[in-house]
């Protein structure tokens, strides 16, 4: 008889039989949950690595192209150096200095024309280029602040280098003007019309040049070629006038003045003039027009009214010329306005009750 041995506990034996029988190691379930953190660890890391390359090679990707752009636009830095110096020079400015420019203003400071033994100038390169440009700068800095020896001087160096230099002696004859050395003024401003095409401005500033050295004749005919060159041209007009007026030929010096106060009317030391040389002439009515014009324009300057009351004096209206020594004699002391009145141009007058009333108010002090 078969003896049966009973599972107190129920155990299901076939399901323990199985267990028994499987291939997965107990250890090897317990380390799992471990290497799958890992691996998730792994994969985040290269993920990080690939986003932080893809970031890194665009924004090397847009720097280069902005730099291309940059490079393209922007001119090199020694072309804006270059091109901001010559913009200051132009303009009348200080160039901001750098230690380049520095070195080229040592360089070119005391640099002088060197001729070689033949006496030939300097050939045509770029260190003697330099040279001259940096001394026509310093000269026309030097101009315009009317330091006008160094200008002179800087101008004399330039053409030492190029004697052949064109528009330099235009300069070098202002400045010997404008120091007021005519002879050497006029030397130079000879060589320009070698150099260039006259000008009326040139033809007139040899005019005033032999004007001053008292050479009429060539100043006359410098004077009259600037004229026909520009019939607008007020300064050669005043300018024959005052010719003539040394010249004393009063006739041609009038005719001169009307073609400038033509021009230039509100010009009331000229009105003056020119109405003297019309009281000289006796041509008391066109005097009397001019006066008249130039009282309204400057009221103040007693002379004028002097002037006038001469003109009408001598046009025999004394009413009128009392009247004008009263507005000159409110503009200056009795004293001189009783020496103004004590002129033989007044004696047609001098007996008009009008005329012994104003004396009387001056001698008393009213």
């Amino acid at each position: 008889m078969k003896s049966h041995t009973h599972d107190i506990y129920g155990t299901d034996r076939r399901r323990r039989q199985g267990v028994e029988l499987s291939d997965t190691d107990p250890t090897r379930l317990l380390a799992k949950p471990f290497e799958e953190a890992a691996r998730q660890r792994m994969i985040s890391a290269v993920i990080f690595s690939l986003v932080v390359i893809l970031c890194t090679a665009v924004l090397v990707t847009v720097i280069i192209i902005y730099q291309n752009r940059a490079i393209k636009q922007t001119p090199p830095r020694w072309q804006q150096r270059t091109e901001a110096s010559a913009d200051d020079a132009l303009a009348g400015r200080d160039a901001p200095l750098d230690s380049q420019t520095l070195f080229l203003l040592d360089e070119l400071k005391d640099q002088r024309a060197t001729p070689d033994a033949t006496g030939k100038e300097p050939p045509l390169s770029g260190h003697w280029i330099k040279q001259a440009a940096y001394h026509l700068l310093q000269a026309e800095k030097a101009e315009r602040e009317e330091r006008y020896e160094d200008a002179l001087a800087r101008y004399q160096q330039a053409i030492e280098i190029f004697p052949d230099m064109k528009g330099v002696h235009r300069r070098i004859g202002m400045m010997h003007l404008k120091l007021e050395d005519y002879p050497k003024a006029a030397e130079a401003l000879e060589k320009v019309p070698m150099e260039e095409e006259l000008t009326f401005g040139l033809a007139n500033n040899l005019g005033v040049t032999y004007l001053a050295m008292n050479e009429y004749e060539k100043a006359e005919k410098n004077l009259l070629i600037a004229s026909r060159l520009n019939p607008s041209y007020p300064l050669a007009y005043f300018n024959l006038a005052t010719l003539y007026m040394r010249t004393e030929e009063p006739e041609k010096a009038t005719q001169f003045f009307q073609k400038y106060l033509d021009l230039k009317p509100e010009d009331v030391s000229a009105t003056q003039t020119y109405a003297l040389l019309l009281l000289q002439l006796k041509r008391w009515e066109a005097a009397i027009k001019v006066l008249e014009q130039v009282r309204l324009a400057a009221p103040e300057v007693a002379p004028i009214h002097f002037r006038l009351a001469e003109a009408y004096t001598q046009n025999k209206n004394p009413g009128g010329a009392i009247d004008a020594l009263r507005r000159g004699a409110t503009l200056v002391d009795p004293r001189n306005a009783l020496v103004w009145m004590s002129r033989p141009e007044f004696d047609p007058i001098r007996n008009e009750s009008g005329f012994q009333d104003l004396l009387k108010e001056l001698g008393s002090g009213k």
